[in-house]
């Protein structure tokens, strides 16, 4: 297993030089810190991309109107696949020299890592999740709001269990 802090993936973004996000709207959080003011292609380096990943506020500017993500936890995690995705594509796709040392040293001083996983191994493995096209697996939810006012979903069973028994 590798398990890589917070503090590590953001060392990661730096080591590779940022990573480009497509964005389709301006965007910004002011919880955050975010604030992207162009739709387009964007470098985050690592403190814009501590802006962009945990953002909880995320708002869009469509046709000069705020339009805050209705999706809330979801797009975030959507957002987080998204990035997460381009930065091992900035991974896999290094080959300069220094750039791989840069990414190593991020990697080995922010992770845990099993007994059998090299420096090497790890460095092998990045490229490997470069070269991943994710799958996106729906899990069938019953969205739900509990006495104290919280929204959350309910798993719909058995159907929910067949679609996580594929990750087993």
């Amino acid at each position: 297993y590798v398990q890589i802090d917070f503090a590590g993936f953001l060392e990661l973004v730096d080591a590779v030089g940022g990573v480009t996000i497509e964005f389709d709207a301006p965007a910004f959080d002011d919880k955050s810190g975010l604030n992207i003011a162009t739709a387009g292609p964007h470098r985050l380096d690592k403190d814009r991309a501590r802006a962009y990943v945990p953002s909880r506020t995320y708002t869009r500017i469509v046709d000069g109107k705020q339009v805050v993500d209705p999706t809330a936890d979801l797009g975030r995690i959507q957002r987080q696949q998204t990035f997460l995705r381009a930065v091992m594509s900035e991974v896999g796709s290094t080959r300069n020299p220094i750039t791989l040392a840069h990414i190593g040293d991020a990697i080995a001083s922010n992770m845990a890592i099993d007994d059998a996983l090299g420096f090497g191994d790890s460095i092998g493995l990045a490229r490997k999740l470069a070269g991943l096209d994710p799958e996106t697996v729906d899990i069938p939810v019953t969205p739900t709001r509990t006495r104290a006012g919280a929204d959350v979903l309910l798993l719909k069973q058995p159907a929910a269990t067949a679609a996580l028994d594929r990750f087993r």
